[in-house]
């Protein structure tokens, strides 16, 4: 028994290897954070055994809490702005609702888009204004501080690095789609489990496909991988 887990083991991060050396490391990570945050949302009886299999360390804590967010709690009309490298620090979340059941869809995409634009050089400005040592004088600045503090990088020169375009991201919300993954899923997820039991790779895996395509077979990444396994 023993030999079968340490087997399944090395097959786990020969196949998290293949995901994770890809040409983004934010990419990375979120396929990883996910994946595991949903490994953890698994049953009772089995959440053990997963949390045994596959630990999540105090380092990739804060990413996979951010993605149980954005899977399960922010829907595609929200987006949450975030630290890049500390995805777990989030700026503020803004809802666009309204303005989708308002505006036409070229011109919901353009408010959509000023907007946003808006809100990442309020962001930008505040981390400038800390980053030269001034008192937070309004609420974002305030709860940016905050943040900052609780992470240990509450200095000028963490400041500074994230106000740059590249550190100031966001993120839109998947929940609808993650939904209707499970949906989908129910029409595999059988027929894979059987196939991985006899590959004696881990159940787990066959869930995969919920953050990698949502179980849609039409699917297409940018990258142009087509199906549910991308």
């Amino acid at each position: 028994m023993r030999s079968v887990t340490v087997l399944n083991r090395l097959r786990f991060r020969v196949i998290i290897q293949s995901v994770t050396h890809g040409p983004s490391r934010f990419l990375r990570f979120a396929v990883l954070s996910a994946l595991l945050a949903l490994l953890a949302g698994a049953g009772v009886a089995r959440a053990e055994t997963y949390v045994n299999e596959f630990p999540v360390s105090d380092a990739l804590r804060g990413r996979v809490d951010f993605w149980k967010l954005v899977f399960t709690k922010y829907g595609k009309n929200e987006a949450v702005f975030h630290h890049r490298d500390y995805p777990e620090i989030i700026y503020s979340v803004l809802d666009f609702s309204r303005y989708q059941e308002v505006l036409p869809p070229k011109a919901f995409a353009k408010e959509r888009a000023r907007i946003l634009d808006r809100e990442t050089d309020q962001i930008k400005q505040a981390l400038l204004s800390l980053a030269k040592g001034r008192a937070p004088s309004s609420e974002l600045e305030q709860r940016i501080k905050e943040l900052f503090q609780q992470h240990g990088i509450d200095n000028s020169r963490s400041y500074r690095d994230a106000a740059t375009d590249k550190q100031i991201r966001s993120q839109t919300g998947i929940r609808e789609r993650f939904q209707e993954g499970i949906q989908r899923s129910g029409r595999y997820l059988h027929a894979i489990e059987q196939i991985f039991e006899q590959a004696d790779l881990p159940k787990g895996l066959s869930r995969l496909p919920l953050v990698e395509s949502s179980f849609d077979y039409n699917a297409y990444s940018s990258a142009g991988a087509a199906g549910i396994w991308q």
